[in-house]
C-alpha cells in the first residue's frame, strides 16, 4: 500500500467515512462507496457513491482521463449507468488495443457492443455499436479467433447500411473480405469484395 500523493485526484470529503482511508492505496472515495462504519451501505447509496466518484474523477482529471478509463468503467458500471458506461468501454477498448492487450480490448468492445445493441438505426449510439463491433472483430482476429469475426462484421455492415453510412459499411465489408482471406476461404472473400 502507498500513501496518497500529489498526483492523486482530489477527494470529495463527503465520501470519506474515516481519515485513516487517506493513507490507503484504495481511494477514499472508492472505499467510502463500499463500506460504512456500521456495515455495508444500502444499494442506493452505493450507486450514488459510484456516480459521484466517477463524476468527480471526470472533473478533477479532465486532461488525463485516459489514465483512468478502466476506473471510470468500474464506477459507471457500479452506478448502473449504461449510457455513461458504454462510451467509457469504447475508450477502454481503444486504449487496450493501442497497448496490444487484445484479450482486454475484446472484452471491453464486447461489453460496449452489448450496451449499444438496442440503438435505433442511424443514431450516434448505432454508429458507436458499429465501432464496438469492428473493434471486437479486430481484437478477435489478432487473437486468432477468426471464426467468431464473420457474424460481428456482418452485423456491423448491416447496421451501417441501414443507417446509410457508406464509409462504415465499406470498412466492415473490407474487414469481412480480409477475414475470409485469412481463414483461407478465398471464394467467400471474392464474393464479399
Amino acid at each position: 500500500e502507498r500513501e496518497r500523493g500529489a498526483g492523486d485526484p482530489p477527494v470529495d470529503q463527503a465520501l470519506v467515512p474515516a481519515a485513516h482511508l487517506l493513507r490507503r492505496r484504495v481511494s477514499p472515495a472508492h472505499a467510502a462507496v463500499h463500506r460504512a462504519p456500521d456495515g455495508p451501505l444500502p444499494r442506493s447509496v452505493r450507486l450514488q457513491g459510484h456516480r459521484r466518484a466517477a463524476e468527480q474523477l471526470e472533473r478533477a482529471e479532465a486532461d488525463k482521463l485516459d489514465r483512468y478509463v478502466e476506473l471510470l468503467c468500474h464506477h459507471w458500471e457500479r452506478a448502473e449507468d449504461g449510457a455513461r458506461l458504454r462510451g467509457w468501454l469504447l475508450r477502454a477498448g481503444e486504449k487496450a488495443r493501442a497497448a496490444f492487450a487484445n484479450e482486454t480490448a475484446e472484452e471491453f468492445f464486447a461489453r460496449a457492443a452489448g450496451l449499444y445493441r438496442d440503438a435505433a438505426p442511424g443514431t450516434p449510439e448505432d454508429r458507436a455499436c458499429g465501432a464496438a463491433l469492428l473493434g471486437r472483430a479486430e481484437a478477435l482476429l489478432l487473437l486468432g479467433r477468426a471464426e467468431e469475426v464473420v457474424p460481428l462484421l456482418t452485423e456491423a455492415r448491416g447496421r451501417a447500411e441501414a443507417a446509410g453510412d457508406e464509409e462504415a459499411a465499406r470498412e466492415a465489408l473490407l474487414r469481412l473480405a480480409e477475414t475470409h482471406r485469412r481463414r483461407g476461404d478465398h471464394e467467400a472473400a471474392r464474393e464479399v469484395a
